[in-house]
């Protein structure tokens, strides 16, 4: 395992690789170790195109940056399978928000909406925030978790949105993580995701589908 471990590639060069923004030696190094069935390092590219999948599926088109930040994520994750099992409270960190950007990072696209990004704990929150009628908005999500290559962590998740301390609606998300609350009445409100051993919690989050 020490040899495959010292053979494994790191993971900025893999981002780079996936990409598409090396070549010549390099990338056929690279493609070689893939080529080998590292299990480390497929689980990494796995996680990262399932992760590269649900941001193009979003309005707005995150910057490199927001991208290789939630990736760093998954290398820092630590996964102690002796430790007591206990609920952890998990506060959301956002690490995106369309507002924030400039007009023209945004892609020409009519009734785009708000797009959030927030990592929590071993997770990945991506928020999408559409108009409905009149004071009321639609709410979109999918959760990620940043230690697995697929879905089984995420899927059929209690999901609450909750209004000054109280609970406004519940919902569960699907097998790929996904979630959806409609016809919200637009103000602030708090996501509660009820995780394996984690309560992840999105305080003030703005349901407001226009800047």
């Amino acid at each position: 395992m020490g040899d495959m471990e010292k053979e494994c590639v790191s993971f900025e060069p893999l981002l780079d690789y996936l990409d598409k923004r090396i070549s010549g030696a390099e990338q056929q190094h690279i493609a070689a170790h893939l080529a080998s069935r590292c299990a480390r390092c497929l689980a990494r590219r796995n996680w990262y195109v399932d992760f590269k999948q649900t941001t193009q599926l979003a309005t707005v088109e995150p910057p490199d940056w927001v991208l290789r930040r939630a990736a760093r994520l998954f290398e820092t994750v630590r996964r102690d399978e002796t430790a007591v099992t206990r609920l952890v409270q998990g506060v959301a960190q956002l690490l995106f928000d369309s507002f924030a950007q400039p007009l023209a990072g945004r892609r020409a696209m009519p009734s785009m909406g708000r797009q959030l990004l927030y990592a929590v704990e071993a997770f990945n929150v991506d928020l999408q925030i559409t108009g409905a009628t009149g004071a009321n908005a639609n709410l979109y999500g999918q959760i990620l978790s940043v230690a697995e290559a697929g879905f089984a962590s995420v899927a059929d998740l209690e999901v609450k949105l909750s209004r000054g301390g109280k609970l406004y609606q519940t919902t569960r998300t699907n097998a790929l993580g996904e979630f959806t609350f409609t016809e919200v009445r637009c103000d602030t409100y708090e996501l509660g995701i009820a995780a394996k051993n984690v309560q992840l919690t999105i305080a003030d989050l703005p349901l407001t589908p226009k800047n």
